[in-house]
């Protein structure tokens, strides 16, 4: 297809679509309007893709040489995209990822043509908290790899447990290291990366996934530095900062000031010549009132995307309910899932200000906690019931901003668990039976599925309970919530 061969020939090149095709018509000698044909098509492709119907809207605000439309999608002969495909077993799951395609190919078209030297965009990408951020961008990373991006990194959060989840993920979706050159890995952030000058002359695809720590940034700021600035010209970068609003945008209170994290990544795009930053968050306020004139800083003045939200996303509008439209009546009541504090329990959970009163106190377990926890080891006895496989469940216990009562409540919920293997073990279910006979009447039953019975939870209890560990996850813990890990016992 003579598409195809035109986009084919712009990637392999370097070159746009358009010198792409003059160069196809002097060398294979086809006539010239099949070609403009050809590449008129294609850049009406590029064109719609910006238009972006879908996933929602997008806001431009570009030079010139930003303008150019580029990307009209995956070609035959594409490596990354498909192994993408073939690793994430997506192409068994059509409802899945045809809004991944699009969305993708959406945002690959916004960013900067990798064949034009020294441009350079800045976009945000908006989607909803926990729904596929990660597997878009790592979409558009497979993408912007076959259409000429050179190097992928992607800063991802302020913990280590972060970084590491995301580096598994990327290595096992990218097919690391079969098609692309690690520069971290999971046991490895950003560090002494030899040989950068000679990684960029060879061709390869390069990813890494950075820690936004300031010790990290300025390694790779270090790095990026040190390969001469005609080959970093040559070689496309895309910059993704994952959770956007954390920690990037500038903290300080004085406008000619700036925070560490922030000047650091502002250095680090300073050092991409050609190339795009694309910041990726479900809160994205902090980001849109970056001061637009200052073009130094992370604005996402080129474009603004919002990820389309996925038919099975549970939000917060789906569990507590929202007001309806004007145009009907009453409000919708969300699903039955909200249970309420009590006030007096409230109380017993509410942290005091005074340092010396908060190291004094001992936290303690309110009924509607032990029943909580109940309902959890539950539902995700049910849930392993109904699947036939074990699947991760975590349940989160906030109960106070400050982070040492966190341990307290930890050694308190350890014996928790300690008393429920026991019942368990012992036969005496009559407190797991009355909290199951209390929810699961109120959950919504699923279209197609048998109900889940109290004799089938029975039998995994008491192998729920047993393999359930209570980690801290704070900013002083050393442990972290790690679904790949395996204790000794190999749970």
């Amino acid at each position: 297809m003579i598409q195809d061969t035109i986009v084919r020939h712009a990637r392999a090149y370097n070159v746009s679509l358009r010198e792409a095709g003059n160069q196809i018509i002097r060398g294979i000698n086809l006539p010239a309007e099949v070609v403009d044909s050809a590449v008129a098509a294609l850049l009406a492709e590029a064109a719609r893709n910006e238009i972006l119907d879908y996933p929602g809207g997008a806001f431009h605000r570009r030079a010139e040489a930003r303008q150019s439309h580029w990307y009209t999608g995956p070609v035959a002969g594409d490596t990354c995209w498909p192994a993408y495909l073939d690793a994430t077993g997506l192409l068994e799951k059509p409802d899945q990822l045809e809004p991944l395609d699009i969305a993708s190919t959406k945002i690959v078209a916004h960013l900067a043509d990798p064949t034009i030297r020294g441009n350079k965009k800045k976009g945000l990408v908006v989607g909803h908290v926990q729904s596929g951020k990660t597997a878009n961008y790592a979409a558009v990373t497979a993408k912007a790899g076959d259409a000429g991006y050179r190097i992928g990194i992607v800063m991802s959060g302020i913990h280590n447990n972060l970084r590491k989840q995301t580096q598994v993920r990327l290595d096992n979706d990218l097919r690391v290291p079969e098609l692309w050159d690690p520069l971290t890995n999971p046991d490895a952030d950003f560090g002494q990366v030899p040989n950068g000058t000679a990684r960029v002359a060879s061709k390869l695809h390069m990813l890494a996934v950075i820690k936004k720590n300031p010790a990290r940034l300025r390694r790779l700021r270090d790095w990026l530095h040190n390969i001469p600035v005609e080959a970093r010209k040559a070689c496309p970068i895309l910059l993704i900062d994952d959770e956007a609003d954390q920690a990037t945008p500038n903290t300080r209170a004085a406008r000619d000031e700036m925070s560490k994290i922030n000047e650091l990544i502002r250095e680090i795009w300073s050092e991409i010549p050609t190339g795009t930053y694309v910041g990726y968050t479900a809160t994205p306020f902090a980001n849109v009132f970056m001061d637009p004139n200052d073009e130094t800083d992370l604005y996402p003045e080129d474009f603004i995307i919002d990820l389309p939200r996925p038919s099975a996303y549970y939000g917060a509008e789906r569990i507590f309910g929202m007001p309806l439209l004007d145009s009907e009546d009453g409000v919708d009541d969300g699903l039955d899932m909200a249970r309420v504090i009590p006030d007096d329990e409230a109380e017993l959970l509410t942290s005091p200000n005074r340092k010396s009163d908060l190291e004094a106190r001992q936290p303690t377990l309110p009924d509607s906690l032990i029943e909580a926890t109940r309902w959890f080891l539950l539902a995700t006895a049910a849930r392993r019931a109904r699947d036939g496989v074990e699947k991760h469940s975590s349940m989160l216990v906030h109960t106070t901003a400050y982070v040492a009562p966190h341990f307290r409540t930890k050694d308190l919920l350890d014996a928790l668990l300690e008393s429920f293997f026991d019942e368990v073990e012992g036969g005496d279910l009559n407190e797991f039976k009355a909290v199951w006979d209390a929810e699961y009447s109120r959950v919504s039953p699923v279209e197609g599925r048998e109900p889940v019975t109290w004799a089938d939870v029975t039998i995994l209890l008491k192998k729920v309970v047993e393999s359930t560990r209570v980690v801290v996850d704070n900013g002083i813990s050393t442990d972290r919530l790690d679904y790949g890990r395996k204790d000794a016992d190999g749970q």
